[in-house]
């Protein structure tokens, strides 16, 4: 497992476990990220975002967000 920041640009992976404040996984859950889903890296932006691609939505993660979610790359 590693972290979605680390997912290689344009590849896809399954979200496997999100970690963290109680109150910022629930925040993650509240934009539909969840286990099981699958997540694309779209690119790292130049403002240290991670853009990821979820049900069709660009979503831009800070570097610490991103870090919270662990993914298995598919």
């Amino acid at each position: 497992m590693v972290t979605s920041n680390k997912i290689p640009n344009k590849k896809s992976a399954i979200i496997k476990e999100i970690k963290g404040d109680i109150g910022f996984v629930c925040r993650l859950r509240e934009m539909g990220f969840g286990e099981s889903m699958t997540v694309t890296k779209v690119s790292d932006d130049a403002h240290r975002c991670v853009i990821i691609n979820l049900k069709g939505q660009k979503i831009y993660l800070s570097e610490a967000a991103a870090e919270c979610i662990f993914v298995e790359i598919s």
